[in-house]
């Protein structure tokens, strides 16, 4: 007698040695945040089920080397058939990835980013030449990028290479599904027109989840003596990317470059308006303009760096004396669109400084302001208690300056905080959701009850901390602090007690841990720790 079963995959699911079995041998954390999403049985299942996975932080760099088949050492290029073009590719992903697999590790991507670094030995190309470069490369990138499906940023890197205009041909002939940003170096658009002939109207149509490009400057703009004011060029490449939604230009990492090339970003900025394109300025040096002795009457508002300060929405700056602090401060004031700020501070004793006719410096207009970052580098004094008072101090006067729109701080170089410290963090910005600590200790067990909305916590160094119930993602790094604060990987009550109340578990080979419930939520989790956790 012939019988047949049919059995469905929720049915196999549900059987609990065998989904533990597949969960435990076969599926990454985003392949069950897939399966999560096939039905509410589904969710059910793989969200209440107890995983625990070792993990392992990979920095993807692969590397491609363009040699020109010379035969002959007088040889011009000219001479050589370039149809024999030798590409030599070093990756190390598809050996990690297979072993990743094997050992049924979880891999993450440090910043979920393909960085291609370019070695190009070609020199001056006609158009012939330079389609067959084109072609050969976007083939192997493509290739590269196909491996790679899960990331959702692709980076040019700056140093190596040559011929940089290419990257814009290269562009047209890319794909890949998942990509949100794309980074290239600001002077692949500063060539001359004949550079760009032949370039496909329909620059990005490979990319269709693309919505950011994020443009840098790198050494090799100095070596362009007389820029390029190549509008055509950027109007093709701007009008393309017009046409996709929510699209957004970036400038960052301009540095001081930028005071050389100021004409020809103001062009870009102008082209970026016609097509009503969003643009973003994230300023990640100080500026000469915020140096007191040689340019003390500019400001954010007056100087001609800034040509439109509402595009600024990322600033970071070293602060080395108070009358910095307060004109930076004052600055910042204007800019109505600030997203994220940052501020490494020299000095302490905010409040020693501050008299009755400082003007008020506070940020609370900024409300579109989110993330704040206080990174405290004052050397400790003999007497520490005196020296933590006075952190405290000028970490409660900083809190009290921001708006209440913050729900992500980054505290670095902080120690023994109290709760009456952290009451005060909380006064000032209520709405605080995530909170990142390296190098940060409490002197009360309960110093995180005071932040009510808290949802993540993620800390750099192992602290004997109580964490709220509202968290629902946990990470414990195993940094060694520069100062004794008995720091220690977590031991087995720690890590019993976390096992308990989570459901989900990662770890890596130096004791880092990571914590939560929600699979569904895999990455957003994965982005903070990304941007936040494994950089320490």
């Amino acid at each position: 007698m012939n019988s047949t079963y049919d059995f469905s995959l929720i049915d196999i699911m549900k059987i609990c040695l065998v989904r533990k079995k597949i969960v435990k041998s076969y599926l990454t954390m985003s392949d069950l945040k897939n399966l999560s999403k096939t039905c509410k049985w589904m969710k059910y299942l793989v969200n209440n089920e107890v995983i625990s996975k070792k993990m392992v932080w990979y920095s993807d760099i692969p590397h491609i080397k363009i040699n020109p088949p010379v035969k002959g050492f007088f040889k011009s290029l000219e001479e050589n058939n370039l149809e024999n073009i030798v590409l030599e590719k070093e990756d190390k992903y598809p050996v990690f990835l297979k072993d990743g697999k094997r050992f049924n590790k979880e891999i993450v991507v440090i910043g979920n980013c393909i960085s291609l670094s370019i070695d190009n030995g070609t020199r001056k190309l006609n158009v012939k030449d330079r389609n067959i470069v084109v072609s050969k490369l976007s083939n192997e990138i493509n290739n590269i990028c196909h491996l790679r499906s899960n990331s959702t940023t692709l980076r040019f890197m700056e140093y190596c290479f040559s011929n940089d205009f290419m990257i814009i041909h290269l562009l047209s002939y890319l794909n890949h599904r998942n990509v949100k940003s794309i980074h290239i170096p600001l002077h692949s658009l500063m060539f001359g027109s004949q550079k760009y002939i032949g370039l496909k109207d329909n620059i990005f149509e490979g990319f269709t989840k693309l919505n950011e490009l994020v443009l840098f400057s790198s050494p090799a703009i100095n070596a362009i003596t007389s820029f390029v004011k190549n509008r055509s060029i950027v109007k093709h490449v701007f009008k393309t990317f017009s046409k996709i939604k929510n699209a957004t230009i970036v400038f960052k990492d301009l540095g001081c470059d930028y005071t050389t090339i100021t004409d020809y970003i103001h062009m870009i900025l102008e082209v970026a308006v016609k097509y009503e394109i969003k643009i973003k300025w994230d300023i990640t040096s100080t500026f000469e303009f915020f140096n007191i002795r040689n340019n003390d009457n500019c400001s954010i508002i007056n100087c001609n760096h800034f040509p439109l300060e509402k595009f600024v929405s990322s600033f970071s700056s070293n602060i080395g004396n108070f009358n910095t602090f307060f004109k930076i401060m004052k600055s910042l004031r204007n800019l109505k669109n600030l997203e994220t700020l940052k501020l490494r501070i020299y000095f302490s004793n905010f409040k020693e400084q501050i008299n009755e006719n400082c003007e008020d410096v506070s940020l609370k207009y900024c409300n579109k302001m989110k993330k704040v970052i206080l990174d405290f580098k004052v050397n400790l004094v003999n007497d520490i208690e005196q020296q933590n008072e006075i952190l405290h101090n000028d970490l409660e006067y900083l809190s009290s300056l921001m708006p209440e729109t913050v729900e992500k701080l980054e505290l670095h170089n902080c120690y023994s905080l109290t709760k009456e410290v952290t009451k005060v963090i909380n006064k000032y910005m209520p709405n605080i959701k995530v909170i990142i600590a390296n190098n940060v200790s409490y002197n009360d067990y309960d110093s995180l009850e005071s932040f009510k909305n808290l949802q993540a916590y993620i800390s750099c160094n192992n602290v004997s901390i109580k964490i709220p119930n509202t968290v629902k993602f946990l990470a414990i790094g195993n940094k060694k602090k520069w100062c004794s604060l008995n720091d220690s990987p977590l031991n087995k009550e720690q890590l019993k007690k976390y096992s308990g109340r989570f459901s989900k578990k990662l770890s890596n080979y130096k004791d880092d841990y990571i914590f939560f419930d929600d699979i569904y939520q895999w990455d957003m989790y994965k982005n903070l720790l990304l941007n936040n956790f494994i950089a320490y």
